[in-house]
């Protein structure tokens, strides 16, 4: 009895399990009763009432846009297996995947006709906008194009003598589609037409011009597709070709009928995440639930190299460690000796733009943990938090800068308002509020070395910026640059005598980025430094070499740090222009004692170079070439540099010899947790909507409702295409193009790279002939025909009769 009770319980709760519905199943297809579909970027089959589900391909790239045969016994797809997008067929009991196409660009799967594969394609093109279709013989793999001049999608006739179609790109395709668009409206909605195969004539489905139609399939007599000319959600209508009467077939009001096909007895389509069955001689429709329980790797915690996901960097006061930001975790590595340090490890938080504190106790950062950016401090090691501080409002912040003391910091918001918040205080104080919108572009700021002043750089009413001088005690910013050139990147010397800015007088030339031809006005600058004291003697006050008369003294203690002194009156006749050439200078930092350490850039020299200037010597002279980036310790003593994706950690004193110094940053694994990083990344980017979209309204969409309404379709995300997806889908609702998603972290499959031989083919008598070659301009190396080379006696009309043997 014990036995049966424990075998029963297991049941129980197996079947508990299987009863759970699984949502975001796309790309639908049917043959009798038989299902295919996609989820997590692999191909399934199930029972035509979605019992029964297993997966017929495995692999850790994508599939898509599976389609049954018309006999039933093949199913072709999309397929991502050699590092590019090309069409497959697989056994629908499943097998091996067998490759039919070979050609260096997409192609897409549309559907069969016969025993062919309806494919859409760029490749007699010079970009992907524009497609044409073409069948691939599933058994040979010949391939022709389709009569159509332009095509994407289509579903030919049961006679073979049309072909209903659509010649642009469908703006809610979510195929890989990076550029989401809902009820899109300008001049590329995509409409129905019906070509005829003998007289090349064209016919409209009426009502297709003004709204977006897509999807198109012919069963019988009738045409169904997908539509949004009701101006609410894309439904299915039908077109009969024999009345020429539109019906419109389903009323869904919450989310888009997504792809269509059909056996000719059923229709099936992709609905709020599920499959729908739509039984044509019925005239109604089922909602099948399918319960997939699979073994999904995607999913499964795991170590990354964190090296490949750097996004910043900093230095620790006296430059024994750097401190880095990847992946969203906060992560220490030592110049020389002991273990990397992830101070954070937090795989569904992110935590960014790091800065260690100068006394070297604490790593301030952002971090999104509870929904919205906060500031937080944590002990050096990881072990503490020493505060979390609320900040002005929900948004995103940048540039965390510590006071010298340890007692300040400084930041910007993505409103390019700047704030210090004291530590004992723990409340952010408003300085001032920059009109440029690049919130982590040209944002430069810096605190004098005394903790009483801070500089930074504000555009004016004319478009150019000036240099600010704000008064910590006082809380007032004075304006110290005339706002008739372009000053930016300003910086205290370590000795608190100087200001050091860049100027650009030529830049006025170059701001109207709308119109291109100030594309072509090279912008030169100059670094000047700004004389704080009247009394103080110019930098470059005339010198005299002389005999210097030797005192006898004791020796004395270093000086404590001297008191900031600013004269604000008539301070702009206090500027003097470095003796630099003109050229472009950029990140500008003066902390290191007796030197200002600064950015070039050459024209015609891909690579920009760290430089130092001697104050004293009043010399310029190259530190190190090619650096991304860098920062100084708090010290001053120690350089960090970024070069060719290597980091170094090298003295201010003197120049490195490009070795030393190079740090370990091998080690930086990553424990991640793609779940909780996936769940952290679709509420970023709801914020980032809600915070930089160009209206405040944003479109009159109901963000907050948008966002639950999406929300719960995350627990059934398996793969970053998954991801991809829910993000094109409710960033879709704001109704706007030019609002991108792409890229992401894919997996990176084996890339076998295909030729093109710059050749249009023919195929006579089963065989691949040469119909057309194009010729190049084989002088230039970029623009090499490879059949018109010298030597290659090759010409129109030849056979191929075989590849490498």
């Amino acid at each position: 009895m014990r036995k049966f009770t424990y075998c029963s319980l297991l049941f129980l709760l197996a079947g508990s399990v299987s009863a759970q519905e699984t949502l975001l199943l796309r790309h639908p297809s049917i043959h009798d009763q038989t299902l295919a579909f996609a989820y997590g970027s692999d191909v399934w089959v199930a029972s035509k009432d979605g019992s029964r589900p297993h997966r017929i391909t495995i692999n850790s790239d994508v599939e898509f846009n599976p389609v049954i045969s018309p006999d039933g016994k093949w199913i072709a797809f999309s397929g991502n297996y050699d590092g590019n997008i090309d069409v497959y067929v697989v056994p629908v009991h499943g097998g091996n995947p067998r490759r039919l196409t070979y050609h260096p660009g997409s192609d897409v799967v549309r559907g069969w006709s016969g025993g062919r594969v309806m494919y859409a394609s760029s490749r007699e093109s010079t970009t992907p906008r524009y497609q044409r279709l073409f069948l691939v013989d599933a058994v040979s793999g010949h391939d022709e194009v389709m009569k159509m001049p332009e095509a994407t999608e289509g579903s030919v006739s049961p006679d073979g003598k049309y072909v209903a179609y659509i010649k642009v790109n469908d703006p809610s395709d979510g195929n890989r589609n990076y550029r989401p668009f809902k009820l899109y409206r300008g001049g590329l909605m995509p409409r129905v037409w019906i070509f005829n195969n003998a007289t090349h004539d064209v016919e409209e489905i009426p009502g297709s011009k003004g709204n977006n139609n897509i999807r198109p399939v012919w069963v019988g007599d009738m045409i169904y597709f997908l539509s949004d000319r009701d101006n609410q959600n894309m439904n299915m209508y039908s077109f009969n070709t024999k009345t020429k009467e539109v019906k419109k077939v389903t009323d869904y009001k919450d989310y888009d009928v997504k792809t269509l096909h059909s056996d000719g007895r059923s229709l099936v389509y992709e609905q709020a995440g599920r499959i729908h069955v739509w039984d044509l001689s019925a005239g109604k429709s089922t909602a099948l639930k399918i319960a997939l329980n699979a073994d999904l790797t995607t999913k499964r915690p795991h170590y990354e190299n964190g090296e490949t996901f750097i996004r910043s960097a900093g230095i620790s006061p006296t430059g024994v460690r750097a401190v880095f930001e990847s992946r969203g975790e906060i992560i220490t590595v030592p110049l020389e000796k002991g273990d990397t340090r992830n101070i954070t490890r937090s795989p569904g938080v992110h935590d960014r733009s790091p800065s260690w504190s100068p006394d070297g106790r604490y790593i301030a950062f952002f971090s999104d943990e509870g929904g919205e950016y906060r500031l937080k401090i944590r002990d050096q090691k990881g072990d503490s938090d020493y505060a979390t501080i609320p900040l002005a409002e929900e948004d995103f912040y940048y540039n965390p800068v510590w006071s010298f003391d340890s007692k300040k910091i400084l930041f910007n918001d993505k409103h390019m308002r700047i704030y210090y918040v004291d530590l004992n205080e723990k409340k952010p104080v408003f300085i001032d509020q920059d009109t440029y919108d690049r919130p982590d572009a040209f944002f430069a700021a810096s605190w004098s070395h005394d903790n009483n002043w801070i500089v930074y750089q504000k555009k004016l009413k004319n478009n150019l910026r000036a240099i600010f001088v704000y008064d910590v005690a006082g809380r007032k910013s004075y304006q110290v640059t005339d706002g008739r050139s372009e000053a930016m990147y300003p910086t205290f010397s370590r000795d608190g005598k100087y200001i050091f800015f860049t100027a650009s007088t030529n830049y006025g030339r170059s701001v109207g980025w709308l119109d291109m031809s100030s594309y072509e006005n090279l912008v030169r600058n100059n670094i000047y430094a700004i004389v704080l004291s009247k009394d103080a003697p110019s930098i470059l006050s005339p010198e005299s070499d002389e005999e210097m008369i030797k005192k006898d003294s004791a020796a004395k203690p270093p000086p404590a740090p001297k008191t900031v002194r600013i004269d604000f009156d008539d301070i702009d006749q206090r500027i003097v222009a470095l003796n630099l050439p003109e050229k472009f200078y950029s990140n500008l930092l003066g902390h290191a004692e007796g030197k200002l350490f600064f950015v070039q850039r050459d024209p015609g020299v891909p690579q920009p170079t760290l430089m130092t200037y001697d104050i004293a010597k009043r010399k310029a002279e190259p530190f190190v070439a090619g650096v991304g980036s860098y920062t100084l310790s708090a010290d001053g003593k120690k350089v960090l540099y970024n070069n060719a994706g290597s980091y170094f950690i090298v003295a201010s004193a003197t120049k490195p010899n490009g070795t030393d110094g190079k740090l370990n940053i091998t080690d930086m694994k990553i424990w991640t947790d793609p779940e909780k990083e996936w769940a952290q990344m679709f509420n970023e980017v709801w914020r980032i909507e809600r915070d930089f979209f160009y209206v405040d309204n944003l479109h009159g969409a109901d963000w907050k409702n948008l966002r639950k309404k999406y929300e719960k379709f995350l627990p059934y995300v398996a793969h970053r295409e998954d991801l991809s997806y829910l993000f094109n889908d409710m960033m879709a609702e704001l109704v706007i193009g030019h609002n991108y998603v792409s890229a992401g972290d894919y997996p990176d499959p084996v890339n076998v790279n295909v030729g093109l031989l710059g050749a249009d083919y023919e195929m006579v008598n089963g065989k691949y002939r040469f119909k057309k070659i194009y010729s190049g301009l084989n002088w230039n190396p970029g623009f090499t025909a490879p059949l018109t080379q010298p030597g290659v006696q090759v010409k129109e009309g030849d056979f191929i009769i075989s590849v490498n043997g």
